[in-house]
């Protein structure tokens, strides 16, 4: 008898467990769609999350579309097991994307699929510290309004940041990246901070604009780092930093250019021939 009872709570807790799963699911697109404050810390997010799938697309024209996220979101420690998106490609060669309200964390996550969120809009502030992107992440075309922070974050696979626009601070100091790092044409509208970042693979800050002061001091990019046709409209500081390679051809420094205690394996290319003063 005393075994047919705890084999009847184990059995009732089981399916418990599956309830309370199963309308945690519920709620997160439930609360999505309401615009409601999302707040989940250490639980695992088994389901592809489409964001333009799940929240109301309004007509922007003839080929695209966008939705909105009214509610602020908050996931820490969190593992997403498939893909998550705020974008997608229609068959007209348009787009559907997200523009998220509020702001906008994923602290200590972890990404083992693919992070989409291009073309986003993102009106509050953004933290993806300490989060880890397993298959990479597309912020291609993102707009961040308020501060945008990634300390520590690690990638994996490829990080896209091109044509992205920060108008506010970012911070990407210690992050790590195995694959490319990316950011052609990106605008950084304040100061923007990659002091002690490690990459293993090609860096590229082609045509990029700095308004605000920018920080490369003691990074560890160990394959080539491309900083052509970049402006620089204040101060840029490398100190201690080193490099496979790195090139500066076609870039204007409008403010002091430091650069002190650099390591460069292979050569440099244009450090004082565009205006540069070390």
């Amino acid at each position: 008898m005393r075994y047919t009872i705890i084999a009847l709570i184990l059995i009732i807790t089981a399916c418990s467990s599956k309830l309370i799963r199963m309308d945690k699911e519920y709620n997160l697109i439930k609360f999505l769609q309401e615009g409601k404050d999302i707040v989940i810390e250490g639980d695992t997010i088994s389901e592809e999350l489409d964001l333009t799938k799940i929240i109301k697309m309004h007509k922007f024209n003839a080929k695209s579309s966008y939705g909105q996220v009214k509610g602020n979101l908050m996931f820490m420690d969190c593992t997403f097991k498939r893909k998550v998106s705020a974008f997608a490609q229609t068959n007209s060669g348009g787009e559907q994307a997200i523009q998220f309200k509020g702001n906008v964390s994923f602290v200590n996550c972890t990404f083992e699929e693919e992070l989409n969120l291009r073309s986003c809009t993102i009106e509050g502030a953004v933290d993806f510290s300490n989060t880890t992107f397993k298959k990479g992440a597309n912020f291609q075309d993102v707009i961040f309004m308020q501060r945008a922070n990634f300390n520590k974050a690690f990638w994996i696979g490829e990080a896209k940041f091109q044509n992205v626009r920060f108008y506010h601070k970012t911070n990407f100091m210690d992050i790590k990246a195995n694959n490319h790092l990316m950011f052609q044409a990106a605008v950084f509208g304040d100061e923007t901070n990659f002091s002690m970042a490690e990459t293993s693979k090609y860096v590229d800050f082609s045509l990029v604009r700095f308004d605000g002061p920018a920080l490369f001091n003691f990074v560890k990019w160990g394959d080539r780092a491309t900083f052509n046709n970049c402006l620089w409209n204040m101060s840029a500081m490398f100190v201690d930093s080193s490099f496979g390679s790195v090139s500066f051809t076609g870039s204007d420094c409008r403010g002091k250019f430091v650069m002190s205690g650099e390591k460069v394996t292979d050569k440099m290319v244009d450090p004082i021939a565009i205006g540069l003063e070390k």
